[in-house]
């Protein structure tokens, strides 16, 4: 079904097919615009007000923020499932998308955050909080959009990323470095368990839902960001689209999204350079001799043809020439494009003067520009990934402007000290001389082109001093050693190779995907092939082939079967056969009948009794056990199976562990009877135990304390009645029969 097809509440109107007088179609056009019957069928909307950012049916789809701009929205019902879907675009690397709960640091809520360039999902119930995080490589802070997917349901959230595979990513992603989604069940506390207890087990959101930011009050909230700067866009809520119209509350957001508005579409790039949309703006990728912004500038020019405008760096090599310009003016450049995978090297160096320098290096894969022993760094991306980048410093009035891929990223830092005056003496490109240090210098390992200094394009070109610098920027191709598995295909990414596994295929081994088998037990993963590509059932390769109780992408969801309670079946029920009298549940697996311990029991290998947990209270946390051992879990330094022992025996079980007691023999767990706390030299009296009649008597001994339990006087209830029978018979009054 293609998208924006059908509308209305029940998706019962389809666009292609129905005409404006049916009243479902003529409420269908939002944002004022008016319904047009189309001349081959079907309708469509007129004089929808924003463009390209608006849906079929004129429903906003974008909408740009501002730090300390935000949406509200109507809070989200869903206790239960729930499910949102939305594309955002930013350059933040901390950041919040949306935040459903009340305005403080108490309650339910849920929130949806960029932390540290990678998409994280908080929520909780009331009491603790639970995260989730989808993470890929590079992050998500480059201003390009990504796609952000949370399904709910019954405490368990799952979060993904630009279309991630969820099946593969949860079930192997840490093995195959795959960790696009991932998931989180909220543990409830043990207590909870039981179902009169009040617990916090629904997630009730009573607050708005904000989109993109929270409002200024004197709270800490649960969340670490509280604004976002960026495009938000195609937000669906259980799959229905939210017209980003209909909010209840704007504070300061803007209609589309001007940055992202396609500058591309206008073909910018000449002489052959490729377009890439950028933020706010365009990006050329221009091929070797031709820079500026739009590949206008030809480096050849003015310089013999058998000389390029390129030279490749390895590591080793520099290349020393003087400009003689005239002394430096207020506003000063100095600027160079470069590509490189290296973390560290030196792009250039500027000698002003008789002890003064500025640099520009690349550091930790990141840009930095140094004033003598000043320096500061540009970190909002990464520049050592095997692109063309142009950086431009420019030393202003207000400061030293760093600019990178003509305004894309930008930095404006002020140092101590200045410069007017100064002449320019050496230029280093790449590094320096031996004599000149420091030792820690990395020298730089790539392509430099257009170097200017004070915008002087040619003089670089004419080095008085070069050493081991080639001409031109060729690198072998790394796949031509065919260094990839099968069922892959060799990327080339100038100097680095990638490995890209066909489809149906995963990890670095590019190992068919059934063979991790990402599809939900009792289903059969089935290895497909995509038919055309609208078909996006197969996108991965492979469909999971449910059973008759399971739906879902990896037949996770269970159907609702229709035997009752106590039956099992599919689609006939019949009645479970389970023996409660030995601990069976009487509710059977309505898949398959198998029959399975009641709750707070469990069952050894090769018994066929369940058995209670019986787990002491104050000495476990909880009422339930291993379902195989029957160990309950016990307090820091309790023992035994049902956690009623301490290992000292002059240790007594309480809430807070084990605890010796000093002046007796403390409480402990013997022959089926719970001995009080009794002094020393003291003899303890009991009931017997169950089954039996009697006191039990226990002597607590100073210097040993506990002895055994003395049970003599106890007598079995079975022995008494059977001796009643026998004073009977005695006195002949109890007939016998044969």
């Amino acid at each position: 079904m293609q998208l924006f097809e059908w509308t209305c509440e029940h998706c019962e109107v389809n666009r292609w097919e129905a005409r404006c007088a049916i009243p479902g179609a003529r409420g269908a056009c939002a944002g004022g615009s008016r319904c047009a019957d189309l001349g081959d069928g079907g309708f469509g909307c007129e004089n929808c007000s924003q463009g390209s950012w608006s849906s079929p049916f004129c429903e906003l789809r974008a909408r740009s923020f501002v730090r300390g701009s935000f949406l509200t929205f109507p809070s989200l019902r869903q206790r239960h499932r729930l499910h949102v879907k939305l594309r955002f675009s930013t350059r933040q690397k901390n950041a919040l998308i949306l935040y459903n709960g009340r305005y403080n640091d108490k309650h339910d809520f849920v929130a949806m955050e960029i932390v540290d360039g990678q998409l994280v999902v908080s929520f909780s119930l009331g009491a603790n909080v639970s995260e989730v995080t989808a993470t890929v490589r590079g992050g998500l802070s480059d201003g390009q959009w990504h796609e952000a997917e949370l399904t709910y349901l019954n405490r368990t959230a799952t979060l993904s990323v630009d279309g991630c595979d969820v099946g593969v990513a949860v079930k192997s992603g840490n093995e195959l470095g795959y960790k696009c989604a991932s998931t989180v069940t909220h543990e409830l506390e043990p207590r909870c368990s039981d179902l009169m207890q009040t617990c916090y087990r629904f997630l009730d959101l009573t607050g708005p839902l904000q989109i993109g930011g929270l409002p200024s009050l004197p709270s800490d909230f649960q969340i670490k960001n509280k604004d976002f700067v960026g495009c938000i866009m195609d937000l669906y809520i259980d799959h229905q689209m939210v017209d980003l119209n209909t909010f209840v509350a704007d504070n300061g957001t803007l209609p589309g999204c001007p940055q992202k508005q396609g500058f591309c579409h206008s073909q910018p790039c000449l002489n052959g350079g490729t377009c890439e949309e950028g933020w706010g703006s365009f990006h050329c990728q221009c091929p070797p001799g031709f820079g500026d912004k739009d590949c206008s500038a030809n480096l050849w020019k003015q310089l013999a043809r058998d000389i390029e405008p390129v030279r490749h760096f390895t590591g080793d090599g520099f290349l020393i020439f003087t400009p003689h310009l005239r002394p430096v003016q207020t506003e000063w450049p100095i600027g160079l494009s470069f590509r490189t995978r290296q973390k560290d090297g030196l792009l250039v160096k500027v000698q002003l003067g008789q002890s003064s320098f500025v640099s520009l290096e690349v550091a930790g894969g990141f840009l930095k520009y140094t004033f003598n022993e000043q320096s500061f760094m540009l970190t909002d991306v990464a520049v050592n990934d095997g692109v063309w980048h142009n950086v431009e410093a420019k030393w202003m009035p207000a400061g030293i402007w760093l600019n990178l891929d003509y305004g894309q990223y930008e930095s404006v830092e002020r140092l101590e000290g200045h410069i007017r005056g100064l002449y320019v003496g050496k230029v280093s490109i790449g590094g320096v001389q031996p004599s000149e240090g420091p030792e820690n210098l990395t020298f730089f390992n790539g392509c430099i082109q257009d170097v200017r200094i004070d915008m002087n394009r040619d003089a670089w070109l004419r080095p008085s001093l070069e050493s081991n610098v080639r001409e031109g920027c060729r690198v072998p191709n790394p796949c031509h050693s065919n260094p990839c598995p099968k069922n892959s295909t060799c990327v080339d990414n100038w100097g680095q190779y990638e490995c890209q596994c066909d489809m149906g295929f995963v990890g670095n081994q590019c190992l068919p995907v059934c063979e991790i088998n990402p599809c939900a037990p009792g289903s059969q993963c089935i290895t497909t092939k995509k038919t055309s590509m609208h078909d996006i059932s197969h996108k991965y390769g492979y469909t999971c082939e449910c059973d008759s109780v399971h739906t879902g992408g990896y037949c996770e969801v269970p159907l609702d079967t229709p035997c009752p309670s106590n039956w099992w079946g599919y689609p006939i029920c019949g009645p479970c056969h389970c023996d409660t009298g030995k601990g069976y549940d009487a509710n059977c697996n309505k898949t398959n009948g198998e029959c399975t311990c009641e709750d707070k029991h469990f069952q050894p290998l090769h018994s066929d009794i369940c058995f209670d947990c019986d787990c002491y209270a104050t000495g476990s946390f909880g009422n339930r056990c291993d379902p195989i051992t029957g160990q309950c879990k016990c307090r820091a330094g309790v023992i035994g199976r049902r956690c009623d022992s301490c290992s000292n025996p002059f240790a007594e079980v309480t809430l807070r562990g084990c605890e010796v007691v000093y002046d007796g023999c403390p409480q402990s767990f013997s022959m089926g009877i719970w001995w009080d706390r009794t002094l020393f030299d003291q003899e303890s009296s009991h009931a017997c135990p169950k089954g039996a009649v009697g006191k039990a008597t226990r002597y607590c001994a100073q210097d040993t304390g506990w002895e055994e339990p003395d049970l003599f006087k106890c007598t079995s209830e079975t022995f008494l009645e059977l001796a009643d029978q026998l004073a009977v018979i005695e006195r002949d009054k109890l007939p016998l029969s044969t």
